[in-house]
């Protein structure tokens, strides 16, 4: 194989992928992707030390962007309560939260995916596995707030997770391992590289268990 081959199989593929990637997900959750990148790039431009009102501008922006995209996509028959991942990582949704319960049930999500609001509820009843947990993330969360302090690495990358939690719902589901791969080498802010087709599939089907573990309804997948 000639030098260049290989990339240029790489595209023709991507292409076909995309087409199929197209006709199986919801138009709004392809704005919303653009829309994460877009953030999660200018997040990053900002360097390790940026100051707290930019990334809030940062977030502010994303979370406007979202609002807008569901209004202008929201049609006269809306999904049943507790269709998206949202309303399950953060108890009865985003906007009846602060923002600093918001930050404490997304870090319990992304560092054990179980649910804030479910651990809490085996916290009361002496579970001490919960409690364990419940501790783990109030440790994550005094770091950040008080020390400025990131929390040490999730399994797994953020910014797929992310993704997968609003993706999940509109039709990021539907899509194949290779199709996966090609939707987040477009829309993923963080990665240099091509994504693993295989890793993804594995990631997603851990991310729907933990979800339906949470009491989501099952959802079938590719």
């Amino acid at each position: 194989m000639r030098k260049g081959e290989a990339f240029v199989g790489r595209v023709q593929s991507a292409q076909v992928h995309w087409k199929a990637i197209e006709r199986k997900v919801h138009p709004a959750l392809l704005e919303m992707a653009q829309l994460f990148k877009e953030c999660g790039q200018a997040r990053e431009s900002l360097g390790p030390n940026a100051p707290p009102e930019l990334a809030a501008s940062i977030e502010a922006r994303f979370e406007k962007g979202c609002d807008e995209i569901f209004r202008r996509f929201s049609g006269p028959v809306q999904p049943p309560k507790g269709y998206f991942p949202c309303e399950t990582i953060f108890a009865g949704g985003l906007a009846s939260h602060s923002e600093e319960i918001a930050l404490a049930e997304f870090l319990h999500w992304e560092r054990h995916k179980v649910a804030h609001s479910q651990d809490m509820e085996r916290y009361n009843k002496q579970d001490g596995n919960a409690a364990r947990r419940i501790l783990r993330t109030m440790a994550d969360y005094e770091g950040i707030r008080c020390d400025r302090k990131k929390p040490k690495p999730f399994k797994g990358k953020v910014d797929h997770s992310i993704i997968f939690g609003f993706g999940l719902g509109l039709g990021l589901e539907n899509l194949s391992g290779e199709e996966l791969a090609v939707f987040f080498d477009r829309f993923c802010p963080g990665c240099r590289e091509a994504h693993n087709a295989n890793a993804l599939r594995r990631q997603r089907t851990e991310f729907l268990r933990a979800l339906e573990g949470a009491g989501l309804p099952a959802r079938a997948h590719t």
